[in-house]
């Protein structure tokens, strides 16, 4: 994260909206624990209030991919 002596050397409009962005993501990882990859997601896991989790389709040493139905496009089948 930038402290105030890199905030510096930003131009003064991108300071400025480096600051507005720190301060709303603030709080965001206590909204969003981090997981451990070793746990796979559960069948009915909803993300971020938009993607229900059908099945895991594969795993990596970069992360996992699942099948999941987008709540807000009903039908809309996608990876996540």
């Amino acid at each position: 994260m930038l402290g105030s002596a890199e905030d510096a050397r930003l131009p003064a409009a991108a300071a400025s909206h480096y600051s507005e962005w720190r301060a709303a993501v603030q709080g965001w990882t206590h909204a969003y624990p981090a997981r451990s990859m070793d746990e796979p997601l559960a069948p009915g896991t909803v993300l971020r209030e938009r993607y229900r989790i059908e099945t895991l389709v594969g795993q990596g040493g970069m992360g996992a991919v699942y099948k999941a139905r987008d709540l807000r496009l009903p039908g809309r089948v996608c990876a996540v």
